[in-house]
């Protein structure tokens, strides 16, 4: 079973928060068209803290991005900026997981389930505040599987209420301590 704990909490960490902040750092030769970016004021954002810097993208440009290879003002500017692997961020943003919804929800809200998105709640946060987390992510899981029994990260991303904050550092910790807990178990 905690093998099972441990691939869960690395699917949202690894799956999303680092191949949207950190896992595509190699330039590649793919083009990026530039649009003008359609954010609302009802646009869940995603912030990404790395020190001192913040930058932010929109879900619905993430969207875009993921279904057409267009990439907004913002996603684009952080694509350029981080240096990412364009192609390899849409692959990622697309992967399909396939989840039992009962089965996560159990394990999700039993006290292993919860210390582990305790943990990721470090990480990923709803923006400015670590208050509520961990219901965050659980319920933005839960909506993803509801109707098929599997998620995307940016199905995730989408389903989550709110704004929300992804702190680098923090994620690339995690995700140290999970490889390292893959390895040992």
């Amino acid at each position: 079973m905690s093998h099972r704990l441990l691939s869960l909490a690395g699917l949202f960490v690894l799956s999303a928060a680092v191949a949207l902040g950190t896992a595509c750092k190699k330039k590649t030769d793919s083009v990026i068209e530039s649009t003008e970016s359609n954010y609302t004021v009802q646009d869940k954002r995603i912030y990404f803290i790395y020190g001192a810097l913040i930058r932010s993208v929109s879900v619905s440009e993430l969207e875009i991005f993921a279904q057409k290879g267009i990439a907004g003002g913002d996603i684009a500017n952080f694509i350029k900026f981080g240096k990412l692997d364009a192609n390899a961020l849409r692959r990622q943003l697309s992967k399909e997981y396939a989840l039992d919804l009962v089965e996560t929800s159990t394990i999700l809200n039993n006290p292993v389930g919860t210390a582990i998105l305790n943990k990721l709640g470090d990480a990923v946060h709803p923006h400015l505040t670590k208050n509520g987390s961990a219901q965050a992510v659980r319920a933005a899981i839960i909506a993803s599987l509801q109707d098929d029994n599997k998620l995307t990260p940016l199905e995730v991303l989408r389903n989550l209420p709110v704004n929300m904050d992804v702190e680098i550092e923090t994620v690339l910790k995690l995700k140290d301590e999970l490889a390292d807990a893959f390895l040992k178990g």
